[in-house]
């Protein structure tokens, strides 16, 4: 009997000492693991705020030149009504200078739209992965990211009504005919520039509103980030706590094994 008990207390103290060392294999493959975790959590999240910054600053762009087209068209609003006011040799000029502008912003309101493309795209890569990132049981709200490409839809429409409405007073400015009816299209033309002006208003106000949505996003972004940091290092103490438990039950074992083999 002396034998097998023992045989036994060695075979416990073999399995306590393989347990321990198990053990700590585990915590350290925890700590190891959860670093590699937070730092992959850490890059996704450093993309994802890199994207909306990227967005924020071509809607910044697509603003600026709104807000330049704006006064363009002032500019050109004014020329118009000036045009009977001036000496027949200077109107011919005055219609080319008209043409001219309303070229430059055609040009700058294509640039505009192409930017608010880009930015349309990227958001729509980004909404993909917050949906992802849902499906992994992410606290994100997919009605957010919903909501910002159909104001950039929105804004698209109406920066295009806004093209077009600037190539209607390009092509009255240089229609041909009889001075009546030179000047009744350069007055019509007039109260097209005034449409567009208030078209202008609107987008700029819309961009203002993107904008404000872009930093709520990417506040949300940071929060989500800063909980999927706290959960992470919660999971790791949690298992690193409940290693330490297992280890000090294998350890008990061994010693317990020890005095019956001694």
């Amino acid at each position: 009997m002396t034998a097998v008990k023992r045989g036994l207390c060695i075979l416990l103290l073999i399995v306590g000492v393989v347990g321990v060392l198990g053990c700590l294999a585990a915590m350290v493959t925890t700590w190891r693991v959860s670093s590699e975790v937070d730092q992959f959590a850490v890059d996704v999240f450093a993309v994802g705020d890199e994207t909306i910054v990227a967005v924020q600053g071509r809607v910044g762009q697509a603003r600026e030149r709104v807000q330049t087209a704006k006064i363009s068209t002032a500019d050109i609003e004014q020329s118009l009504k000036n045009w009977t006011k001036r000496a027949a040799s200077e109107r011919l000029t005055n219609r080319l200078g008209v043409e001219e502008k309303a070229d430059r912003l055609a040009t700058s309101l294509h640039q505009a739209d192409h930017w608010l493309e880009y930015s349309e795209s990227t958001v729509q890569l980004f909404q993909k992965s917050r949906k992802l990132a849902r499906r992994a049981g992410a606290a994100v709200d997919p009605e957010s990211g919903e909501e910002l490409l159909e104001q950039i839809s929105t804004l698209r429409t109406e920066l295009a009504k806004a093209t077009g409405l600037v190539e209607s007073i390009r092509a009255k400015a240089a229609g041909e005919g009889d001075e009546k009816t030179i000047r009744d299209r350069l007055l019509q033309a007039a109260e097209i520039a005034l449409r567009v002006i208030a078209t202008f208003g609107t987008i700029d106000e819309r961009l203002e509103k993107l904008d404000g949505k872009l930093t709520e996003l990417r506040t949300e972004a940071q929060n989500l980030e800063a909980d999927c940091h706290r959960w992470i290092s919660i999971a790791t103490i949690t298992l690193t706590i409940f290693a330490v438990w297992m280890a000090a039950g294998q350890c008990f074992m061994c010693l317990y094994a020890w005095r019956g083999v001694r």
